[in-house]
């Protein structure tokens, strides 16, 4: 009886043992599991932060395009504007230029008359 009850306990020692080992080899699972777990929580946080990152990125993009559009715009209307002074200033000059010759006609004639008057004036 006792090698029996002693092949018995050394039985349930055995099986005692193989459960731990079961248990510590099912907690080392756990672990993993839980480490690859937190593993990809990080790396889905970080895939999100990457994806705002990038949305932000492309946000500041498209409010810079239409910043530039609305500079380029700005900049066409001076454009326009500063020509058409061009515009304006060549044709006063060419108004100015043009009063200039028929002033100075105007005093040629003058000129030409006074003179034919104080020719006439001299004869008699």
């Amino acid at each position: 009886q006792r090698e029996a009850r002693a092949s018995l306990e050394r039985a349930q020692e055995e099986d005692a043992r193989e459960e731990r080992q079961d248990l510590k080899d099912h907690s080392i699972r756990l672990r993993m599991t839980e480490r690859e777990w937190r593993q990809q929580c990080r790396e889905e946080e970080a895939a999100e932060r990457l994806a705002e990152r990038e949305e932000a990125a492309a946000e500041r993009r498209r409010e810079r395009e239409r910043l530039e559009a609305i500079a380029r715009e700005e900049r066409a209307k001076l454009a326009e504007a500063a020509l058409a002074r061009c515009e304006d200033a060549s044709e006063i000059r060419r108004i100015k230029a043009e009063l200039q010759k028929a002033d100075a006609e105007s005093k040629a004639e003058l000129a030409a008359k006074n003179l034919a008057a104080q020719q006439e004036l001299e004869r008699q």
